[in-house]
């Protein structure tokens, strides 16, 4: 059945695009119903003489497609598993995806664990498109240290009609280990005593260093470096309990004739010499600039407007932010507007905007 008139487009150039809207369409099926097939036909008439009028034609399903899996580097991903100590009860939140082109509603969630059921859990929406993932939660106690994978079954009452069922079932990866000490540093750990000093000012720099393991770590150092050239000697640190930090200060000043982006780096255990639950959080960066810098900051409290101020479901509203730069150089940056739904704790809307 066609939808609304044909649509007439005047020109289009050699290896260009363009975006065609057609007539509102009124979808009168419920969002868990088998989806409508959706056809999109380019040169209708046969009008223009092509190499190729086999590649004329498009089509989608106008249905949810349920998916659950992790994105590459995401929590839970084989390449980054969630993880865990061993005898301690952790909550998990696996990435349920929609790659369809309608929402879905009320999808059934199930988590097995070398095929023995561990939990199940209902999710209220999940948006159609990838960005937009929902989380269901399991809460587990592992035993025994090593790599598991949970697989992850979505819509298991087989509610939502969907192109592919084959998709369903999907890989939560955790890694499980012993209890051991985790020195841990972080990029707001690193506190310069200016983050914009002037040219050939001398500052401090100190840094702090957590123990997120189990166990007490042994004595160790901290080690400071600008630009990957170590500031000062090592500065040893004392054993940790689990849960405790330590601040301690580089032994030597910071200056620099040279204006610009200077990379702040603290390590700890720098020779590797202390057994970790995790090798990879020992070392943080953060940059500070010498020199003019810009410095970019809301314009006031309550920066973030609306346009229209007054608005209800299903208006097109204009999210503003107000910003100013409080430093003494002009410069160009990116704002990037998130808009989240806090009661089904999903990304509804997501943008980016240069401003100079």
């Amino acid at each position: 059945v066609q939808v609304g008139a044909l649509k007439n487009v005047t020109a289009l150039n050699e290896n260009s695009t363009v975006m065609i809207t057609s007539d509102p369409y009124t979808v009168t099926t419920a969002g868990s119903a088998c989806g409508n097939v959706v056809e999109a036909f380019a040169d209708i008439n046969n009008q223009v003489l092509e190499s190729d009028n086999n590649n004329n034609s498009r089509e989608i399903i106008l249905g949810a497609e349920l998916s659950p899996y992790q994105i590459n580097g995401e929590v839970g991903s084989a390449s980054n598993p969630a993880v865990v100590r061993v005898f301690t009860n952790n909550q998990f939140f696996p990435a349920v995806r929609n790659i369809g082109h309608r929402d879905a509603s009320d999808v059934t969630v199930r988590f097995t664990l070398n095929n023995n059921w561990i939990a199940a859990d209902t999710i209220g929406q999940v948006k159609a498109g990838e960005i937009f993932s929902a989380h269901p939660s399991f809460s587990y106690l592992f035993t025994t240290a090593g790599n598991y994978v949970v697989k992850v079954t979505a819509d298991t009452a087989n509610l939502i009609c969907e192109a592919n069922e084959s998709n369903n079932e999907g890989d939560f990866h955790i890694r499980v280990v012993d209890s051991k000490p985790d020195l841990e540093v972080l990029s707001q750990y690193i506190s310069p005593s200016s983050l914009n000093p002037n040219i050939g000012q001398a500052i401090s720099i100190v840094g702090t260093v957590k123990n997120m393991g189990g166990q007490v770590t042994s004595p160790t150092v901290l080690r400071f470096l600008v630009d990957d050239i170590q500031l000062g000697a090592d500065v040893p640190i004392n054993g940790l309990l689990p849960g405790k930090d330590t601040t301690v200060a580089a032994t030597a000043s910071y200056a620099s004739i040279i204006p610009g982006v200077k990379i702040m780096k603290l390590v700890a255990d720098p020779a590797n010499s202390m057994i970790e639950e995790r090798e990879d959080n020992n070392e943080a960066t953060r940059a500070m600039i010498v020199g003019d810098a810009p410095d970019m900051a809301r314009s006031f409290a309550g920066a973030i407007s609306f346009n229209p101020s007054g608005f209800v479901a299903g208006d097109s509203v204009l999210v503003n932010l107000s910003v100013k730069n409080q430093g003494v150089t002009d410069a160009s940056a990116w704002i990037k507007f998130f808009i989240k739904d806090t009661t089904l704790a999903t990304l509804t809307a997501i943008d980016s905007l240069p401003f100079s």
